[in-house]
């Protein structure tokens, strides 16, 4: 059950990556818009060969980003575990009273 604590985070969360979201998109309409106009003016030039080998950016961003997806995956299990590891310690430590559900029942923290 989420305390006021931790929906005011989510809540704060959600606007930070709204704003960021909307800056975003802004940014990559401008971008777009520039590209275009800019490659009216360009002439045509004989292009270099690229061996196929050489990844593109868009396969290099895909890689890098499941990469990335893979490692925070890992860090939370991590994270998790230690959590895990130190309830025995941390119950002996802490008082954390009984959850209320919303059905009016309690279970232990």
């Amino acid at each position: 059950m989420a305390t006021t604590y931790t929906k005011t985070l989510a809540k704060a969360g959600d606007r930070v990556l709204g704003t960021v979201t909307d800056a975003q998109s802004t940014i990559v309409q401008a971008v777009a818009t520039v590209s275009d106009a800019a490659a009216s003016y360009l002439p045509d030039l004989p292009l270099p060969t690229i061996p196929a080998q050489v990844p593109t950016a868009r396969e290099l961003l895909e890689q890098s980003f499941s990469f990335a997806e893979k490692a925070l995956k890992a860090q939370k299990t991590y994270a998790l575990g230690l959590i895990d590891a130190i309830e025995p310690v941390a119950s002996k430590l802490i008082n954390r009273p009984a959850k209320t559900r919303k059905n009016g029942a309690t279970k232990a923290a």
